[in-house]
């Protein structure tokens, strides 16, 4: 089996590049000081576009509901070219909240041929709105896979308090580990603290990720600081409320996303959609050398067969379609006696 040509998209947190090793072939620098939503996006629609017709992909993977998500979409699609979106489905159903990410998602979701969907409550989204079922992988998320190693390394047992600039990826999740709770308005947070047992207090009156709130990991407080205090103060006052927000099931996968989406691009069953151009196939050789170099890392063929360091020799675990279900974590179980006590045992 043969892999085709792929190119990957980043966009916010590239400093997470540095953290694997991994060096972009293609860097736009399109940061500007006080430019404008239009301004980005004419610049990558005409950036990535240039590095579209250079690198002639197959397959376009973008991340999130960035406006470099937006524009690197249009831009493959304005070049009939597949998109894979990965972290898809996501909603909050309002267009303005969050503004804009809320219409990014959606619009990338409309042009992308394959949807990396991270819970079954974004593929029912995505099912809702007419996508093709056999274009939907119910994949898990990304961030998780990104956080998870990184947060092994750097948890200890001694506490701290921290107060700070802005921080980059790395030392953020340090920060996160070390919480007892956070409180933040970020998407993203509301996926990575839940994997590290934090509590978070969301300060917005809508998400696109209700299944931290369902799954009681996540709160929604709103902007309202009566609201945040008051939910803050109880978890930090509670112990019963805090360990039944930290020890909930995080509802967003379980450090294996990226395997499930190369798997499902190696598939025979996903291939080109119509309208969507294959330049050709090509061995793992002719990927770009950071893909490469990740894909082998992470699934590495024996060292004394160099021959067969190939994308088709990398064994990744079998994805069975859009039925399959992400595997949980072990549940745990938290009781309480007469006395206020609590115990933590597995289910």
């Amino acid at each position: 089996m043969t892999m085709k040509k792929v190119l990957a998209v980043f966009g916010t947190r590239p400093e997470v590049l540095d953290l694997f090793d991994i060096v972009p072939e293609y860097d736009l620098d399109l940061m500007r000081s006080q430019q404008t939503l239009t301004d980005i996006t004419s610049r990558i629609l005409n950036g990535v576009g240039k590095i579209y017709d250079t690198a002639q992909p197959d397959v376009g993977l973008v991340h999130g509901d960035t406006t470099t998500t937006l524009a690197a979409s249009l831009a493959a699609f304005y070049r009939h070219l597949a998109v894979g979106h990965v972290e898809a489905g996501l909603r909050t159903g309002d267009t303005w909240s969050p503004w804009h990410e809320e219409l990014n998602r959606r619009l990338t979701d409309a042009v992308s041929a394959w949807h990396f969907a991270p819970t079954e409550q974004a593929r029912q989204n995505l099912l809702n709105e007419g996508a093709s079922a056999d274009r939907i992988v119910l994949a898990g998320n990304s961030v998780i896979d990104a956080l998870l190693e990184p947060a092994e390394r750097i948890l200890s047992d001694l506490p701290n308090f921290f107060l700070t600039t802005t921080q980059e990826y790395l030392p953020f999740i340090f920060l996160m580990s070390r919480a007892y709770l956070v409180i933040t308005d970020s998407g993203g947070v509301q996926e990575e603290a839940p994997a590290l047992g934090k509590p978070v207090l969301v300060t917005r009156e809508t998400t696109e990720r209700p299944e931290a709130v369902a799954a009681g990991t996540a709160r929604l407080v709103g902007t309202d600081i009566g609201r945040i205090v008051s939910a803050a103060s109880e978890l930090l006052d509670d112990e019963y409320a805090y360990e039944r927000m930290a020890f909930s099931t995080n509802p967003y996968s379980d450090g294996h996303a990226c395997e499930r989406i190369i798997s499902a691009l190696r598939r025979k069953s996903m291939s080109s959609p119509p309208g969507c151009r294959v330049s050709h196939q090509s061995r793992a050789s002719t990927l770009p050398r950071p893909l490469r170099r990740l894909l082998l890392r992470q699934f590495p063929v024996e060292a004394h067969e160099p021959s067969r360091a190939a994308a088709e020799d990398i064994i990744v675990p079998e994805f069975v379609g859009v039925e399959a279900t992400i595997p949980s974590p072990t549940p745990s179980v938290v009781t309480v006696d007469d006395i206020g006590d609590t115990d933590l045992r597995s289910a």
